[in-house]
């Protein structure tokens, strides 16, 4: 799909998971999910859908049991798995070193399963694990995706990864559209609090960490309402794409590394002839 084939009845999906990549770039969120734009996987990407994996094996099992049931060795089967599966469904774009190699990767992401396990014996069992969600706005446009974690007590939590420990600012928009989204669909959410599982893989050790932070409900709906109403725009007007959906070269992930439009980027046109 391309923006100029847009039309009132195309059915686009607004994701939370999403909405941070809009934070840091709007024309890279239009490019990807109005212009048709198909990214790739990375070492990175591909070892936290692993660790998610882990995550969501021993969840579901725990739940099923309704008790806590931690088997390393079929978290890190289920983290080696994933990994086996992205190679297969999509491109995953490595760096050139000794270490960005699938096997690499692999052993990466099960080092991650293992420490998730050790993370998880300070975790009560959700009420709800890997639980999709969606919501109709009108207009052909939902808010749709899967929460990883939410706990019995309403706090709607998220599994990530880093190289570093994870700041949790930095997903506040996400896990509250997440927040929202889970309400919105009759969950009794805390719409105050939230945690974000981090499994941090530094130089020195692979660790998890509990971090709560506050969500921020006002900051989710200006962020879906824009995006939405931009949507909209576009559908009357391609043409007004760049317009209503700016690039920011400023940003950190401005970069061939990490955005499929950043060759046909008008704004990254001087960073293309530096590099």
């Amino acid at each position: 799909m391309r923006a100029e084939e847009l039309t009132p009845d195309t059915k686009i999906r607004i994701r939370p998971s999403s909405v941070s990549s809009y934070l840091h770039c709007n024309r890279k969120w239009a490019a990807t999910f109005l212009d048709g734009y198909r990214g790739w996987g990375s070492f990175a990407t591909t070892r936290g859908t692993a660790v998610h994996a882990a995550g969501e094996q021993i969840w579901t099992e725990s739940i099923k049991a309704n008790k806590k049931i931690i088997n390393i060795t079929a978290a890190k089967d289920a983290a080696a798995q994933s990994v086996d599966d992205r190679f297969q469904a999509e491109e995953i774009r490595l760096d050139d070193d000794k270490f960005e190699t699938k096997d690499g990767c692999k052993d990466s992401a099960v080092e991650g399963a293992e420490a998730y396990c050790n993370l998880a014996e300070q975790i009560e069992i959700p009420a709800y694990t890997e639980k999709f969600f969606s919501v109709d706005t009108g207009d052909n446009i939902e808010i749709a995706g899967t929460s990883d974690y939410i706990s019995k007590d309403g706090i709607v939590q998220d599994i990530k990864t880093s190289s570093k420990k994870s700041t949790p600012q930095q997903h506040v928009a996400q896990l509250s559209v997440y927040a929202r989204l889970a309400q919105l669909n009759g969950i009794e959410v805390n719409t105050t609090d939230s945690v974000i599982q981090n499994i941090a893989f530094t130089k020195k050790a692979t660790t998890g960490y509990i971090l709560p932070f506050k969500l921020d409900l006002d900051l989710s709906s200006y962020l879906i309402n824009t995006i939405r109403e931009r949507i909209i725009l576009t559908r009357i007007n391609p043409l007004e794409l760049d317009l209503l959906f700016p690039a920011n070269p400023s940003s950190y992930l401005c970069s061939p590394k990490y955005c499929a439009y950043w060759d046909d980027c008008d704004a990254v046109a001087g960073k293309r002839k530096i590099l």
